[in-house]
C-alpha cells in the first residue's frame, strides 16, 4: 500500500465525521421526546390502575361495613328483647320516673346492677366501650360508667336518640365528645369522637319509652370488625345460661 492509498482512509473518516456531525443534535431531542412520551404513558397507566384499585377497595370496604352494621343492629335488637334485659330496662325507666329519685338512687338500683353485669359481658363480647339507657326525655338513667347516669347531653349531639325513639335501630355517625372514656387497656383517656348503636325500648303496648345504646370507638381499626364475622347471640360465643338471672 503506497502513501496515497494510506492517506485515503483518514480522509474518508474525516469526511464521514463532517457529514454526520449534526446527527446527535437531531437524534437527542427525538430520544428525549420519546422518553417523555414513554414516561407519560407509564404514569397514566399507573394512575389508572391505582384509581381502579382504590375504587375497588372502597366498594369492598363499604359493602363490608354495611354488612357489619346490619349484623350488629340485629344483635343489639336481640339483646334489648332478651326477657331479663327487657324486664330490667323497663323497671329502671319506671324507677327514674318516681318522684324524688335522683342519679345516685338510679346508680345504686338493683336493675342497673343487673344490667351492668349482663350487658357488661355483651360489651366485652362485641368490643363496645359501654352501654347507655335513656328514657323518653333523653335522660341517661343507666350506664356502665357511673358518671354518665343523670346526664342529658347525648341527645343534643347526635340524632340516634330521636331516630330510635321513632322505632329505628341506628348506627350513628361519628360525633365529637368531651367526656374521657376507657381505653383499650382499661385506662381513661380523652377521645375526639364516638359512635352509638341504638335501639328502642318498648313497653307492653309496643310504644317506645326509651333507648338502649352501645358506644363504639370510630378511631379503632375497623378492619378488625369488618374482617371478623359478627358474633350472633344464639351462637356458642354467648352462653346465656351463664348470664345472671333477672332481678
Amino acid at each position: 500500500m503506497d502513501g496515497s492509498e494510506s492517506g485515503l482512509f483518514p480522509r474518508k473518516i474525516q469526511s464521514l465525521i463532517r457529514e454526520n456531525i449534526f446527527l446527535p443534535v437531531i437524534f437527542l431531542p427525538l430520544l428525549a421526546i420519546l422518553g417523555w412520551l414513554t414516561y407519560f404513558a407509564v404514569e397514566k397507566e399507573f394512575k389508572k390502575n391505582l384509581g381502579e384499585q382504590l375504587q375497588s377497595t372502597l366498594i369492598t370496604n363499604t359493602h363490608s361495613f354495611r354488612n357489619w352494621a346490619e349484623d350488629v343492629k340485629k344483635d343489639v335488637k336481640i339483646v334489648s328483647n332478651e326477657p331479663g334485659v327487657r324486664k330490667n330496662l323497663l323497671a329502671l325507666i319506671k324507677r327514674a320516673q318516681k318522684t324524688g329519685v335522683d342519679s345516685k338512687d338510679l346508680d345504686l338500683s338493683a336493675e342497673l346492677a343487673w344490667l351492668r353485669e349482663y350487658l357488661g359481658k355483651i360489651c366485652l363480647e362485641y368490643g363496645f366501650i359501654e352501654f347507655v339507657v335513656m328514657d323518653s326525655t333523653g335522660l341517661q338513667v343507666g350506664a356502665i360508667l357511673k358518671g354518665q347516669v343523670g346526664k342529658k347531653d347525648l341527645m343534643d349531639r347526635s340524632d340516634f336518640f330521636s331516630r330510635s325513639m321513632k322505632g329505628e335501630t341506628v348506627v350513628s355517625h361519628p360525633f365529637s365528645i368531651e367526656t374521657p372514656l376507657p381505653g383499650l387497656k382499661g385506662d381513661t383517656h380523652q377521645v375526639k369522637a364516638t359512635m352509638f348503636i341504638s335501639t328502642p325500648i318498648r313497653n307492653e303496648k309496643g310504644d317506645s319509652i326509651g333507648v338502649l345504646a352501645f358506644r363504639i370507638r370510630p378511631e379503632m381499626d375497623f378492619s378488625q370488625k369488618l374482617d371478623r364475622k359478627s358474633t350472633r347471640l344464639n351462637s356458642s360465643h354467648t352462653d346465656i345460661s351463664r348470664m345472671p338471672s333477672s332481678a
